[in-house]
Protein backbone atom coordinates (compact mmCIF):
# COMPACT_ATOMS: atom_id res chain seq x y z
CA UNK A 1 0.00 0.00 0.00
CA UNK A 2 1.30 3.62 -0.92
CA UNK A 3 -0.75 5.68 1.30
CA UNK A 4 1.53 7.51 3.51
CA UNK A 5 1.33 8.28 7.52
CA UNK A 6 1.38 11.75 7.99
CA UNK A 7 3.94 11.45 11.14
CA UNK A 8 6.52 9.33 8.16
CA UNK A 9 6.06 12.19 5.81
CA UNK A 10 10.25 12.93 5.01
CA UNK A 11 11.29 16.15 2.87
CA UNK A 12 10.57 16.53 -0.64
CA UNK A 13 8.60 13.20 -0.74
CA UNK A 14 6.09 13.54 -3.75
CA UNK A 15 2.62 12.55 -2.53
CA UNK A 16 -0.81 13.36 -3.16
CA UNK A 17 -3.41 14.45 -0.96
CA UNK A 18 -7.49 13.08 -1.36
CA UNK A 19 -9.43 15.15 0.63
CA UNK A 20 -13.55 13.13 0.33
CA UNK A 21 -15.86 12.51 3.44
CA UNK A 22 -17.82 9.79 1.51
CA UNK A 23 -15.95 6.24 2.35
CA UNK A 24 -16.47 4.46 -1.44
CA UNK A 25 -14.97 7.62 -3.47
CA UNK A 26 -11.94 7.68 -1.03
CA UNK A 27 -11.51 3.80 -1.56
CA UNK A 28 -11.51 4.26 -5.46
CA UNK A 29 -9.39 7.01 -5.38
CA UNK A 30 -6.90 4.93 -3.51
CA UNK A 31 -6.97 2.13 -5.95
CA UNK A 32 -6.91 4.62 -8.55
CA UNK A 33 -3.53 6.00 -6.60
CA UNK A 34 -2.24 2.74 -5.60
CA UNK A 35 -2.92 1.17 -9.52
CA UNK A 36 -0.84 3.68 -10.90
CA UNK A 37 1.91 4.13 -8.17
CA UNK A 38 1.28 7.24 -6.81
CA UNK A 39 1.88 8.00 -2.91
CA UNK A 40 -0.96 9.34 -1.09
CA UNK A 41 -2.50 10.38 1.99
CA UNK A 42 -6.19 10.26 1.92
CA UNK A 43 -8.06 12.16 4.95
CA UNK A 44 -12.15 12.39 5.42
CA UNK A 45 -12.99 15.58 6.19
CA UNK A 46 -11.92 19.64 5.06
CA UNK A 47 -10.85 20.28 8.58
CA UNK A 48 -8.20 17.22 9.12
CA UNK A 49 -6.83 18.38 5.70
CA UNK A 50 -6.10 21.95 6.81
CA UNK A 51 -4.75 21.26 10.46
CA UNK A 52 -2.15 18.77 8.61
CA UNK A 53 -1.36 20.99 6.09
CA UNK A 54 -0.45 23.28 8.62
CA UNK A 55 1.39 21.30 10.70
CA UNK A 56 4.12 20.21 7.60
CA UNK A 57 7.32 22.05 6.73
CA UNK A 58 7.53 23.93 3.52
CA UNK A 59 9.60 20.71 2.06
CA UNK A 60 6.89 18.02 3.01
CA UNK A 61 3.82 19.53 1.33
CA UNK A 62 1.99 17.45 -1.13
CA UNK A 63 2.54 17.91 -4.82
CA UNK A 64 -0.98 18.23 -5.37
CA UNK A 65 -4.22 18.13 -2.99
CA UNK A 66 -7.62 16.49 -4.72
CA UNK A 67 -10.69 17.87 -3.20
CA UNK A 68 -14.64 16.79 -3.04
CA UNK A 69 -16.65 19.90 -3.24
CA UNK A 70 -19.78 18.69 -1.54
CA UNK A 71 -18.23 18.00 2.04
CA UNK A 72 -19.85 19.12 5.49
CA UNK A 73 -18.35 22.06 7.39
CA UNK A 74 -15.17 22.92 4.80
CA UNK A 75 -16.56 22.49 1.22
CA UNK A 76 -14.25 22.16 -1.38
CA UNK A 77 -14.41 25.60 -2.47
CA UNK A 78 -13.18 26.59 1.58
CA UNK A 79 -10.43 24.92 1.35
CA UNK A 80 -9.76 26.21 -2.12
CA UNK A 81 -10.02 29.62 -0.70
CA UNK A 82 -8.27 29.03 2.75
CA UNK A 83 -4.93 27.55 0.88
CA UNK A 84 -4.74 29.97 -2.04
CA UNK A 85 -4.95 33.00 1.01
CA UNK A 86 -2.24 31.28 2.82
CA UNK A 87 0.99 32.65 1.66
CA UNK A 88 2.45 29.42 2.37
CA UNK A 89 0.09 26.63 1.09
CA UNK A 90 -0.51 28.81 -2.17
CA UNK A 91 1.81 27.27 -4.89
CA UNK A 92 0.14 23.50 -4.25
CA UNK A 93 -2.25 22.78 -7.19
CA UNK A 94 -5.36 21.97 -6.73
CA UNK A 95 -7.95 19.59 -8.31
CA UNK A 96 -11.44 19.64 -7.26
CA UNK A 97 -14.07 17.21 -8.44
CA UNK A 98 -18.23 16.65 -7.68
CA UNK A 99 -21.05 14.60 -9.01
CA UNK A 100 -22.67 18.16 -9.54
CA UNK A 101 -19.85 19.43 -11.17
CA UNK A 102 -21.26 22.25 -13.59
CA UNK A 103 -19.74 24.79 -16.50
CA UNK A 104 -20.44 27.28 -14.07
CA UNK A 105 -18.80 25.54 -11.13
CA UNK A 106 -16.46 24.85 -12.91
CA UNK A 107 -15.20 28.48 -14.22
CA UNK A 108 -16.16 29.66 -10.78
CA UNK A 109 -13.53 27.18 -9.01
CA UNK A 110 -10.62 27.96 -11.67
CA UNK A 111 -11.30 31.49 -11.27
CA UNK A 112 -10.22 31.23 -7.19
CA UNK A 113 -7.55 29.15 -8.71
CA UNK A 114 -8.35 25.49 -9.12
CA UNK A 115 -5.87 23.91 -11.21
CA UNK A 116 -8.26 21.85 -12.68
CA UNK A 117 -12.27 20.51 -12.05
CA UNK A 118 -13.81 16.86 -12.77
CA UNK A 119 -17.35 15.77 -12.32
CA UNK A 120 -16.98 12.33 -10.18
CA UNK A 121 -17.59 10.00 -12.88
CA UNK A 122 -14.82 7.63 -13.04
CA UNK A 123 -14.54 7.06 -16.85
CA UNK A 124 -11.00 5.69 -18.13
CA UNK A 125 -10.58 8.87 -20.03
CA UNK A 126 -11.11 10.78 -16.82
CA UNK A 127 -9.03 8.71 -14.88
CA UNK A 128 -6.08 8.66 -17.25
CA UNK A 129 -6.14 12.54 -18.41
CA UNK A 130 -6.24 12.85 -14.05
CA UNK A 131 -3.27 10.71 -14.26
CA UNK A 132 -1.41 12.39 -17.15
CA UNK A 133 -2.38 16.15 -14.65
CA UNK A 134 -0.70 14.22 -11.69
CA UNK A 135 2.40 12.81 -13.63
CA UNK A 136 3.11 16.42 -14.37
CA UNK A 137 2.58 17.38 -11.08
CA UNK A 138 5.05 14.92 -9.86
CA UNK A 139 7.85 15.48 -12.68
CA UNK A 140 8.21 18.99 -12.17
Amino acid sequence: MNTIIPSEIPALQQFILLVDDDEDDRFIMNDFFEINGYKSLIMASGKAALQFLHGLSARQYPAAIIIDYNMPIYTGEDILKQIKLDKELSHIPLIIYSSEMTENLSRHLLSLGALHCFTKVYTRQQLDYMQDILDELLSA
